[in-house]
């Protein structure tokens, strides 16, 4: 398995990810992991703009405001047929 160390990280955010790991009940190691397997399983906005981009485009037709107008249409002749 690989490492990976952090160097520099400000005291207050170690202390505020400690109390994290603690409150969990883990260790700050797998506190850690946890969070960075999270991350990494998150896909990226740009991953996710292209799998947008790279799917087939549907036309949908008719257009909602025209399937709306020719419902009120219709309706509106079976009122005045009455």
């Amino acid at each position: 398995m690989a490492n990976i160390q952090i160097r520099n990280v400000p005291p207050e955010l170690h202390r505020t990810l400690k109390q994290r790991a603690e409150k969990a009940g883990v260790s700050l190691q797998e506190y850690l992991l946890g969070e960075v397997t999270t991350i990494a399983k998150t896909p990226t906005m740009d991953e996710v703009i292209a799998r947008v981009r790279s799917r087939e485009l549907y036309d949908l037709e008719p257009a909602s405001a025209e399937t709306i107008a020719q419902i009120r249409r219709e309706d509106d002749e079976q009122l005045e047929s009455r």
